[in-house]
């Protein structure tokens, strides 16, 4: 987990489009989201529908039925009832004795069905003859059977025809022709439809007649032949290919086929075949109508497997494996081998890599992939939907080729090991293919503020959880790795990868594929909040419940495109709410104004009372609340803002409504327009005007110059929240009466340089380093040695770049004389502190479990402020240029940070749990988290925020050494 990590904010740009976002993971070429795997022989995939993903067709109670993706609902799109049968399983059924078993095993007894996007075609028997029938162009309905040229005929008399034994019946033969295998493909550009028969010959011998020329009975399966169509035109006169395959003694059947490519653009035909003893796999070129066998292989059996038809191809499935143009095969005892599909050059071909026999698993399907890893992988579909898995070359040397072994996941998938998933049925097989989704996320903020989101997918390594890749789908756009700013009413979109397949981590399970989602306000008032996106079963979720963080995620499924998703992002708590309007009181502060100019009455207004209700207070971290907002009007009609009001003081909460604390502000229409009425307004709670015209002079008192001098040697915080209090002495003549206590109501405070009043108010339109309070109201921050003591006047300011130019002057005006330019009335200096803030371990081992210190404060450990139930702590909000706001900070908590993501536990255990949350316990000069030791594990990277004089904090450390 090592060092924290920082959250960087993007350079401002013009729109969120400007700003460049990339993956750490490659983009995928194409989006295979919406592929399904051919998990058996008499299963066809492809986009029937034009939806832009795939369906499946299959046979099912004597009918096709067509069945959308399960991501898509999974319904039944279209249904045809279909009138060929299948194998005939009689004493003389469509195969002998010697091949039945296999035959039923692998489900060559069945009506076949290939096909693709644009029709399929059934193969059976139909008037007891093998048939052929295509469905008409929208799917509708199958047109009329195309017959492939073998009749079936039962006991026929075989008559001796030697003229010396002429008259003698000898026996009666019957012939069962079959189509046992149909495969779909592209011969010379064209699309073909490739079926496969034979014939089951039964011979019985006429036993009246005993004559050692007669032969005995017997059985063969002969006269294999393939026969490859127009797949457009499947009732041409004649087949465009017609191949008649070699055969055994004891006879021979096609068992599967494939049309695929060589490798160089020749068209070929791949014939799996049983005989019996000995099965044989041969790969014929097809070009122009000529065929030339390419290579072929005889497959050895033991004999006591022989009628269970081991090792005979099943399935046969051309695809590219490492670069190369490969054939895989597929056999009834459960082994896939892939080969070279062009051969080794001397007739045969040498496996590359292959999978030993799985006793009871024949072969059904397979399905050549690469998952979003880039990793090369098989989908192998079993005969009875179960067990179907994944495989991968270990390049590990083996009996033939390297060895091609169940992935981790694959395994596990089989092995039905409840970590990865209970199911091993077509089902789990369809969610995890092609090994990785890829949802698009639209973000839709309805905040009213700009939020910052970022994705944060478990990285690589030892321990990667989550299997989340983050890549780029084609020329889909990222999600961004980095805080990437969403604006309401302006939706983006991203594409991510979620993988389903891993060599580590818990891929494929329920929740095994996630990722973290963080999103913060752009203006980083409250502290981000992460969400754990989840995929089960092939849907997003959002997993983590972050109630009372002040945000809700919700993940809508689009209706059109179960992968697509709307993110949406709302305010968990209404928006904090002005529900009290401040009182305001005014007072006038001179007699006569200087130089007898109107615009120079200086008037002081005094607020309190102002309300807020924040829903979710008892939850919520922190909270933030604009401004008070002070407005002058010339003609009692036509309101203009003039600036606005940060009190200092300690505001008061209870029940979630939230009450500032007093303040003053000073005003004179000295420039520009001569307001008569001031009013104060918190949000749109609009206080009652104040009549400076009718505001009383104050009362005709001695005055004096006046020294203003700091109370202390510590400075302010420039966030215009903390205080320095200031000490005011009068320069009082010899037998000159002192100065009354009152006249110090009157005071206020003009900058040397410009003679500007100092007004205590961000005035409308000036840029807050410009901010500066001198105010009667002493505020929640005081520097240490001075908290405890009441003081005249206290000085706050927002300028730590050029202070040490700045000066201010006290003035009185009680009798008509201003002290202006008088050589005794002091200046005082104003300084601010350009001391950053940093957090660190309170006890110096660099670890936060015994408390978390600020330093950079005139007292080096900054004091801190703890927030209660009934009395928030002040920090100024504002952005970096921005407007300030008042930050309340309410239930400060320490939480996970992004650095330690994805969770797991101190031994190691590949388990993610929900991340770590504890409140923050604030005493003088430390943070203590709440059962730090117990709640969270060594070496998580926590973070959280502090205030103190004014400031929010961020603190990242690690929570504690290993073995604590």
């Amino acid at each position: 987990m090592g060092v924290p990590i920082a959250l960087s904010v993007p350079a401002a740009a013009a729109s969120p489009a400007d700003t460049e976002l990339t993956a750490i993971a490659p983009a995928l070429e194409q989006d295979e989201r919406g592929k399904l795997p051919k998990l058996d022989r008499s299963e066809v995939v492809a986009d029937f529908f034009d939806k832009g993903h795939d369906q499946r067709a299959v046979i099912e109670d004597g009918f096709v039925r067509i069945y959308d993706h399960p991501d898509w609902g999974g319904s039944k799109l279209r249904e045809l009832k279909i009138e060929v049968t299948g194998a005939t399983n009689d004493s003389r059924g469509s195969f002998i004795d010697d091949v039945r078993p296999f035959a039923k095993s692998s489900e060559l007894d069945k009506v076949q069905l290939s096909g693709d996007a644009k029709g399929l075609y059934i193969a059976g028997n139909m008037g007891g003859q093998p048939v052929l029938i295509s469905t008409n162009e929208d799917l509708s309905d199958f047109q009329s059977p195309r017959h492939l040229g073998r009749g079936t005929y039962d006991r026929k008399e075989r008559w001796i025809t030697d003229w010396w034994n002429w008259g003698r019946m000898i026996g009666w033969d019957t012939e069962r022709p079959f189509a046992t295998a149909t495969a779909i493909g592209n011969v010379d550009g064209k699309r073909m439809i490739a079926v496969a028969t034979s014939t089951a010959h039964f011979f019985d011998k006429n036993d009246v007649w005993i004559d050692d020329e007669v032969p005995a009975s017997y059985q063969k399966q002969e006269s294999p032949r393939v026969q490859i169509y127009d797949a457009d035109d499947i009732w041409a006169t004649n087949p465009i290919y017609t191949i008649d395959l070699p055969t055994t003694d004891n006879g021979s059947m096609p068992s599967s086929l494939a049309i695929g490519d060589l490798g160089n653009g020749e068209s070929s035909l791949a014939v799996g075949m049983n005989g019996g003893a000995i099965n044989q796999l041969h790969v014929i070129s097809l070009k122009d109508g000529k065929t030339e066998t390419r290579w072929g292989d005889w497959m050895d059996v033991k004999p006591e497997e022989a009628r269970d038809g081991a090792n005979s191809p099943t399935t046969l499935a051309y695809g590219r494996w490492k670069g190369e143009q490969v054939l895989a095969v597929g056999t009834n005892s459960g082994k896939v081998s892939i080969m070279k599909a062009s051969g080794n050059g001397s007739g045969k071909s040498s496996p590359i890599t292959t999978q030993p026999a799985l006793k009871n698993a024949p072969v059904a399907g397979i399905n050549f992939f690469t998952d979003s890893s880039g990793k090369e992988r098989l989908m192998v579909g079993r005969v009875g939907g179960g067990e179907h898995t994944v495989l991968e070359d270990t390049g590990r040397s083996g009996d033939e080729g390297t060895e091609l072994r169940a992935s981790a996941v694959g395994q596990a998938i089989r092995d039905g090991r409840a970590e990865i998933n209970d199911k091993t049925d077509g089902d789990t097989a369809r969610t995890i293919y092609p090994g990785y989704i890829a949802p698009r996320l639209t973000v839709e903020n309805r905040k009213g503020n700009d939020i910052d989101v970022r994705m944060s997918p478990a990285k690589p390594g030892d321990e990667y959880l989550g299997c989340w890749r983050n890549a780029a789908v084609a020329d889909g756009v990222p999600f961004p790795e980095e805080p990437h700013t969403v604006r309401p009413g302006e939706p983006q979109s991203f594409t991510s990868v979620a993988s389903m397949l891993s060599d580590q981590g818990r891929c494929a399970a329920d929740g095994g594929t996630y990722t973290y989602l963080q999103v913060q306000d752009s203006q980083k008032h409250s502290e981000p909040t992460t969400f754990k996106l989840q995929v089960d079963n092939g849907s997003l979720t959002v997993a983590w419940d972050n109630s009372g963080s002040g945000t809700k995620l919700t993940a809508q499924r689009d209706e059109n495109d179960p992968h697509a998703y709307r993110l949406v992002v709302e305010d968990e708590f209404s928006a904090v709410k002005a529900v009290t309007a401040p009182q305001a009181t005014g007072h006038r502060l001179v007699n006569q104004p200087h130089n007898n100019d109107p615009g120079l009455t200086v008037y002081r207004v005094d607020v309190t009372g102002a309300q807020w209700r924040i829903e979710g207070a008892e939850h919520l971290d922190n909270a933030v609340i604009p401004p008070l907002k002070v407005q002058g009007t010339t003609n009692g009609m036509t309101w203009t803002d003039v600036g606005d009001l940060i009190p200092a003081s300690a505001p008061t909460l209870k029940d979630g409504l939230l009450t500032m604390g007093s303040a003053s502000f000073y005003w004179e229409n000295a420039k520009g327009p001569q307001y008569t009425k001031l009013r104060v307004s918190a949000g749109d709670q609009r206080g009652s005007s104040i009549d400076l015209g009718s505001l009383p002079k104050p009362p005709v008192l001695t005055d004096a110059p006046l020294a203003p001098t700091a109370a202390t040697n510590a400075v302010p915080r420039p966030n215009g929240v903390d205080q320095v209090p200031l000490v005011i002495t009068p320069y009082i003549a010899p037998g000159t009466p002192a100065l009354e206590e009152r006249a110090y109501d009157y005071l206020f405070f003009r900058d040397t340089a410009t003679s500007s009043l100092i007004t205590g108010l961000h005035r409308t339109g000036e840029d807050f380093d410009q901010y500066m309070s001198i105010t009667p109201v002493r505020g929640q921050y005081q520097p240490t040695g001075t908290e405890n003591s009441n003081y005249r006047f206290y000085l706050s300011t927002a300028n730590h770049a050029n202070t040490a130019n700045q000066a201010v002057r006290a003035y009185i005006n009680l009798n008509g004389n201003e002290w202006r330019n008088n050589n005794q009335t002091k200046d005082m200096k104003v300084t601010a502190s350009r001391t950053a803030l940093t957090a660190s371990s309170a006890d110096n081992s660099g670890y936060a479990v015994g408390g978390i210190a600020i330093k950079g404060c005139p007292e080096d450990t900054c004091r801190l402020v703890a927030p209660s139930s009934t009395q928030p702590a002040l920090y100024q909000a504002r952005s970096k240029g921005g407007p300030p706001l008042i930050g309340v900070a309410l239930n400060p908590h320490a939480r996970t940070d992004n650095a330690s993501l994805p969770l797991r536990t101190v031994t190691g255990d590949k388990t993610d749990f929900d991340r770590h949350l504890t409140p923050l316990e604030t005493q003088s000069t430390r943070a203590i988290l709440r059962d730090a030791a117990q709640i969270f594990t060594p070496n998580e990277m926590i973070r959280t925020r502090i205030t103190t004089h004014g400031d929010l904090v961020t603190a990242i450390l690690p929570s504690m050494p290993s073995g604590q």
